[in-house]
């Protein structure tokens, strides 16, 4: 990332007052990170999406790893299983292949998955009773009751996996995820092979 000297920043800054009219510092935070945002992407854009992508990677395998340590006394072990309750209990009785798509896996890993908590006793499989081809699933008691207790647990781990942020690089941070996820989610299935647009 290129440095801005002190001479560009007095140039910003002035510019910054012609556009709107303001003189607080914190405002030209705001409008310098809105201006420079587009700088070094153009300048090196590539490398710049590889970095990001990088870090993205990276901070996925921290919160599998915080998660599957949280989990370590419940009978879910990793961060799927939870994703698969979560999705179960905000859906009331998905068909299997909207939990896979939603939690974003292939078919034979939610495979795995289902029968797993299946086994476990936290959730059951139904067969639809407009489509006999179509299984849905349910949360046991068992299940709802492991997920509350997950909730709480879990919420430390989104804590902790967020220490050093402030509330406003949270709320940036989120918008642009959503952004992104918006992007990602219409042309995305893990069922069917990935195609180049």
């Amino acid at each position: 990332m290129r440095a801005i000297k002190i001479s560009e920043l007095m140039s910003k800054y002035e510019r910054f007052i012609e556009d709107t009219g303001g003189e607080e510092i914190i405002d030209f935070a705001r409008w310098l990170s809105k201006d420079t945002s587009g700088d070094d992407l153009a300048k090196d854009g590539k490398q710049l999406n590889r970095d990001i992508a990088y870090q993205i990677n990276r901070l996925s395998r921290f919160s599998k790893y915080y998660v599957k340590n949280a989990l370590k006394d419940f009978e879910i072990s990793s961060l799927e299983e939870y994703l698969t309750l979560v999705f179960i209990r905000k859906r009331g009785n998905p068909s299997k292949m909207e939990v896979y798509n939603d939690i974003i896996i292939e078919t034979t890993t939610g495979t795995q998955i289902v029968k797993r908590l299946i086994q476990i006793g936290l959730i059951i499989e139904e067969i639809d009773t407009e489509d006999k081809r179509v299984k849905r699933l349910r949360l046991t008691p068992s299940g709802t009751d492991t997920l509350d207790k997950c909730f709480d647990i879990l919420g430390d781990v989104s804590n902790y996996y967020m220490t050093g942020t402030t509330t406003h690089e949270k709320e940036q941070l989120l918008r642009i995820l959503q952004k992104l996820d918006s992007i990602h989610t219409p042309q995305f299935s893990p069922n069917e092979p990935m195609q180049a647009k």
